[in-house]
């Protein structure tokens, strides 16, 4: 019985980030997390980030120095953009916390799981051509060569980092369907 407990519990998996170390203590602490709570409160961290840039594009709008044509039109934009991505990392971090492997059979789990990462994948799909769209207009309507570079740097930038966060999603998500 009790070799059978220790199994199951050494089979039990979880993802290893930095700031875990791997003890027993971490582990009955509640500080280590699985790869469904990292990815909810992952997802939460992105929709409020995305809210708390809602009022960025107004700011923009009302420096008098950020002198482009059709500052008004690119200033809703990225509100909407900001808020629909809030929305979208919102409605994936509930059905994600949804999702309970206690009570669900596994199959519900593993579809859920499934359904969770195709649409994380679709709304990128969505929201990245938004993305360039508002970045080229800077990059266009710009007349001074060092806010151009500061774009273009920003940009390489900010491509790396949500590529170096989309890894991170797709491990998780990995991490939960390699159960399956």
């Amino acid at each position: 019985m009790d070799n059978n407990i220790y199994d199951c519990w050494r089979d039990l998996r979880f993802r290893y980030t930095s700031d875990n170390t791997g003890n027993l203590n971490d582990i009955t602490d509640g500080r280590r997390r699985s790869s469904l709570q990292s990815l909810a409160q992952r997802y939460r961290r992105f929709s409020n980030m995305a809210l708390v840039m809602i009022p960025w594009p107004i700011l923009m709008w009302a420096n008098p120095s950020f002198k482009i044509p059709y500052k008004g039109i690119i200033m809703i934009i990225g509100c909407i953009y900001f808020a629909i991505a809030s929305g979208m990392d919102r409605w994936l971090y509930y059905g994600i916390k949804s999702i309970d492997c206690a009570k669900m059979p596994i199959v519900e789990v593993a579809r859920k799981t499934r359904l969770y990462r195709r649409r994380h994948l679709q709304f990128i799909a969505m929201l990245l051509p938004i993305a360039g769209i508002i970045v080229g207009a800077f990059i266009y309507y710009s007349d001074n060569n060092y806010m151009t570079a500061g774009i273009i740097v920003g940009g390489i930038l900010g491509a790396a980092i949500g590529y170096r966060q989309l890894l991170a999603f797709l491990a998780d998500y990995r991490q939960l369907l390699q159960d399956d």
